[in-house]
C-alpha cells in the first residue's frame, strides 16, 4: 500500500507539461533506435553519440538539442544504470563542436503591438462568442505578460489536475478601477513558495480594455468558479479553450492583417505587452515582476522604439546645446 503510495507521488515530481515533452523526447530517442538498429535501454555511450549527430541534423538549434538529450539521463538513472559517459570527454568534445556548429540562437518571433491588436479587432465579429473570448484572452495576454500556460491549458489532462497553472474563474477579481489575476503556479513558482497578483488596467471606453473585454466574456459564458477561466462552444458542448486552439485563430488572425504567421507565437503576447510597458516608461522592477521573470532575461524583450530613441538623443542635444566653444 505503501510502495503504491509513494509511486503515486512520483508522479506528481514534474507537471503535465514537461510530462509531455518528456514524451516527446522519448518518443524521438526510440524512432532513432528503431531506424538506426540500437537497442534503446539502457542508453549506450555509442548510442548516445549517434544521437547526438542525429540531433544536429534534425533540429535547427543548439538549445532544443539539450532538452532532447536530457531524457536520455533520465532513462539511465531510473534502470540504475551508468550515465557517467554522458560527461566524459569524448561527450564534452561532440557538444562543444555541436554548439559552434549549431549556435544558440533559437527562432525570433515578432511582438505583437498595439497597431496589430487594432488591425486584428477590426475583423472580429462582437456577437462571436469565440470572437468575444479570443478579445479578452489576447488583451489579457498583452496586458499581463503572462506566459500562454498560465492562461489557457494545454491538454484535457491539465484541467484535472491540481499542479496546472492555467488561471480558474475563482483566481480573477474585476472592480470598478480594474482587474487582478491570482496565479498559484508559474514556471518559476513549482512548489507554492508564493503566490502572484497581476492587475490590469482599465482603460475606458477603448476597444483595448483588457477589463471591460474580460467582464464582457465572463458575462457571456457564466461557469463555476472552479473551470478553467475561458471556454468555448464547440459543436453545442462548452469546453476549455486549450494552447493549441488559441494559436490556430492566433495565426489565422496574423494572416488576416497581411503578416506571416511563421514569425509569430503565442509568446509575441508576452514580448510585446513587456516592451510596449518599457516604451511607455514602466520601470524594469515592474516589468519583471508583471510577467515573473526569475532572471533578467526578460531584458532581451525590452527594445526602445525609434521614436523613443530619437526623444532622448534630442532630450541630450537640448541639454548641450549651451555649450560652445
Amino acid at each position: 500500500m505503501l510502495l503504491d503510495y509513494a509511486n503515486t507521488i512520483q508522479s506528481f515530481a514534474f507537471q503535465e507539461s514537461t510530462k509531455r515533452n518528456m514524451r516527446t523526447q522519448l518518443n524521438s530517442y526510440l524512432l532513432f533506435c528503431d531506424y538506426c538498429a540500437f537497442n534503446p535501454f539502457p542508453v549506450s555511450k555509442q548510442s548516445y553519440l549517434a544521437y547526438l549527430a542525429f540531433l544536429s541534423k534534425s533540429l535547427s538549434c543548439y538549445r532544443s538539442l539539450v532538452n532532447y538529450i536530457n531524457i536520455l539521463k533520465h532513462i539511465n538513472k531510473s534502470l540504475g544504470a551508468d550515465f557517467s559517459f554522458m560527461h566524459d570527454y569524448d561527450a564534452f568534445l561532440t557538444q562543444r563542436a555541436l554548439r559552434r556548429i549549431m549556435g544558440d540562437s533559437v527562432r525570433v518571433t515578432h511582438p505583437v503591438t498595439v497597431d496589430i491588436l487594432l488591425n486584428v479587432f477590426q475583423h472580429f465579429d462582437w456577437s462571436n462568442q469565440l470572437h468575444i473570448c479570443m478579445h479578452a484572452l489576447f488583451l489579457v495576454a498583452f496586458f499581463s505578460f503572462l506566459r500562454i500556460s498560465n492562461l489557457v491549458p494545454y491538454a484535457l489532462a491539465d484541467c484535472h489536475s491540481d499542479s496546472a497553472y492555467f488561471l480558474r474563474r475563482q483566481d480573477v477579481s474585476i472592480t470598478a478601477s480594474g482587474a487582478v489575476l491570482r496565479v498559484y503556479r508559474t514556471k518559476t513558482i513549482q512548489f507554492k513558495q508564493r503566490e502572484l497578483e497581476i492587475p490590469l488596467p482599465f482603460i475606458p471606453n477603448s476597444v483595448l480594455c483588457p477589463v471591460t473585454a474580460l467582464n464582457r466574456y465572463l458575462c457571456t459564458v457564466p461557469n463555476l468558479p472552479s473551470s478553467p477561466l475561458l471556454i468555448v462552444n464547440q459543436d453545442g458542448f462548452f469546453r476549455p479553450l486549450f494552447a493549441a486552439h488559441f494559436n490556430r485563430f492566433f495565426k489565422a488572425c496574423i494572416n488576416t492583417v497581411g503578416l506571416k504567421p511563421e514569425h509569430f507565437s503565442s509568446r509575441s503576447f508576452r514580448q510585446g505587452g513587456a516592451t510596449f510597458a518599457f516604451n511607455c516608461g514602466a520601470p524594469t522592477e515592474f516589468i519583471k515582476a508583471q510577467g515573473d521573470w526569475r532572471s533578467d532575461a526578460y531584458l532581451v524583450y525590452l527594445k526602445l522604439s525609434t521614436k523613443k530613441k530619437l526623444d532622448i538623443l534630442q532630450a541630450i542635444s537640448a541639454r548641450l546645446s549651451n555649450f560652445t566653444l
